[in-house]
């Protein structure tokens, strides 16, 4: 049965270009010429992607079941599978895949795993509401923006102005970058590349939070911005309308589970930041990076 569409995700390596049809991966001359199959595998394979050094041709299909990661040489085209995960997680990435970075806030870009938490306690303290520890902030983090923290926290609805409580205490916090963050940022902006920031903390937050520890950021996206939290793809389609890019094109850097879960609801590349205080080497990734600078090397 041929799928759906045809001469689909092409991909361009030295003078020839991959794409899928008919059910297979195949390979063309650049110019004019004949086009072949690579496969014959009649499995809907996706994303075809060259090599850096246009040697090996890698792709995704589900012919032993769930959706794997596949690699070949041009050379032979003798197949080897790369991924045992059976998961929409399988996808290779090649260095021209992503367009454009976009990095969570807290716990990828800042070291906020002390001050956030604490500026909640105080704030819930302050607003007669019950004595937490840091921890019991940082597992409601996933609710949304501070107003709808505050109101699960407190265990009613806000009354007008309360939030500006938690803003009085965050306006007070001392705030650093991780290391080698404003080293990767400045690389960015060198290459003309904008730095675009999602999360899901309110714009307000952010923007206070990203002053103090003295980071610009070119394209802001908050929490309190979209309708859906994390792991909803929301906030990264909103970002990719405001970078003018499609969400395929752009890769989410974040520490925690729902940053990788939302880049893949979004269509898009979730890259682990595994500096991050909310990491978890079991939650898959697409790529997992040790350290900021190693994001450059998804451009």
């Amino acid at each position: 049965m041929v799928a759906p569409g045809y001469l689909r995700i092409p991909h361009v390596g030295g003078d020839l270009v991959t794409f899928a049809a008919a059910d297979d991966v195949w390979l063309a001359p650049v110019g004019r010429g004949r086009a072949w199959r690579f496969t014959a595998d009649e499995a809907s394979p996706m994303t075809p992607r060259f090599s850096a050094d246009g040697k090996q041709l890698a792709w995704v299909c589900s012919k032993d079941g769930g959706a794997e990661v596949y690699q070949a040489s041009l050379a032979d085209g003798v197949p080897t599978r790369l991924t045992y995960w059976g998961s929409e997680w399988a996808r290779p990435v090649a260095p021209d895949l992503v367009r454009q970075l976009v990095w969570d806030m807290d716990g990828t870009l800042l070291d906020s795993s002390v001050v956030v938490p604490a500026a909640y306690v105080a704030a819930i303290a302050r607003l007669g509401g019950p004595e937490l520890t840091p921890a019991q902030v940082v597992a409601s983090y996933s609710l949304g923006p501070p107003e709808a923290l505050l109101a699960h926290l407190l265990g009613r609805e806000l009354a007008a102005a309360e939030s500006d409580v938690y803003y009085d205490e965050l306006s007070a916090v001392t705030v650093q970058a991780y290391a080698g963050v404003e080293d990767v940022l400045a690389a960015l902006r060198a290459r003309s590349h904008r730095v675009a920031v999602f999360t899901g903390a309110s714009t307000r937050a952010a923007t206070m939070l990203l002053a103090a520890a003295g980071i610009a950021v070119d394209v802001l996206v908050g929490g309190d911005e979209v309708a859906r939290p994390k792991p909803a793809a929301d906030g990264l389609l909103l970002m990719a309308r405001r970078l003018g890019i499609a969400p395929a094109d752009l890769a989410y850097i974040g520490d925690a589970p729902n940053d990788l879960r939302a880049a893949t609801a979004a269509g898009g590349i979730g890259a682990a930041a595994a500096w991050g205080h909310q990491y978890q080497s079991a939650e898959p990734a697409h790529v997992t990076l040790a350290a900021p600078a190693e994001a450059l090397t998804l451009l």
